[in-house]
């Protein structure tokens, strides 16, 4: 079963500089540090070794987060997604500071759309797309996505999609290492049925792998499977964990 939107990746360039900014300017709050030793990076479609540093910011839930995560091995590459390219481009974020919707950027120039809440909010993402009739249709037949209210959600759940229309010219990211948002993760009760699910569909989409996510949280690690929406955006299904 597909539960809910669990966080949103952010690749930064340097940790403490992201994290200061997440919580000094947006009120965000570190929840849960992953900082485990180098691993196969396979999974995550990096030849060799992987690590990383990261901390997951929370609006005081528990889910969606923004996971902030700074590369180590291998490093950082690129830039962030400019407003129109393809796949994620942007994080949704309500905030009780704002009157209409402003757009910021992080220390990387990752892009933020800000509007107006009652609290802060880590409400959805951006996702660009070529034809939006077609990755709605996408997105509800292989995911189970729900027209709601400016955009897509999972039944029962808060977080919204906002697919729009992007440049075919600037294309999604190609390398899990690049800055800026690159996947979205989907909390799922077992991730090799979500994979069989999403194959049934006529997705291209591995066989799950698992995850060590560092001595810093009370789980051995996780099941996680990466694919593309047909755009080319990284969404990523991990298991429902259970405690060590």
């Amino acid at each position: 079963m597909i539960r809910h939107v669990q966080h949103c990746n952010v690749n930064c360039s340097d940790l403490n500089e992201a994290l200061a900014f997440y919580r000094d300017e947006l009120g965000l709050s570190p929840l849960i540090r992953t900082n485990p030793e180098p691993q196969d990076g396979g999974g995550f479609g990096i030849d060799g070794a992987a690590q990383w540093d990261a901390w997951m910011m929370s609006d005081g839930r528990a889910n969606p987060v923004i996971d902030l995560l700074e590369w180590k091995q291998p490093l950082p590459v690129g830039r962030p997604q400019p407003a129109d390219g393809l796949g994620l481009a942007a994080l949704c974020i309500e905030h009780p500071s704002v009157n209409e919707l402003t757009v910021m950027t992080d220390p990387d120039r990752t892009l933020l759309e800000v509007t107006p809440g009652s609290a802060v909010r880590f409400a959805g993402a951006v996702i660009n797309v070529v034809d939006v009739e077609a990755s709605n249709e996408w997105y509800g037949s292989v995911l189970g996505f729900e027209e709601s209210a400016g955009g897509m959600r999972l039944p029962g759940d808060e977080f919204t999609i906002s697919l729009r229309p992007g440049d075919v010219s600037i294309p999604a990211y190609s390398s899990a290492t690049n800055l800026g948002v690159f996947r979205m993760a989907i909390l799922v009760d077992d991730a090799a049925a979500a994979v069989a699910q999403v194959r049934a569909g006529g997705v291209e989409c591995p066989d799950p792998v698992w995850l060590d996510m560092g001595p810093t949280i009370p789980i051995d690690g996780l099941w996680a499977a990466f694919f593309r929406d047909p755009d080319g955006a990284c969404l990523e299904f991990i298991q429902a964990p259970q405690p060590a």
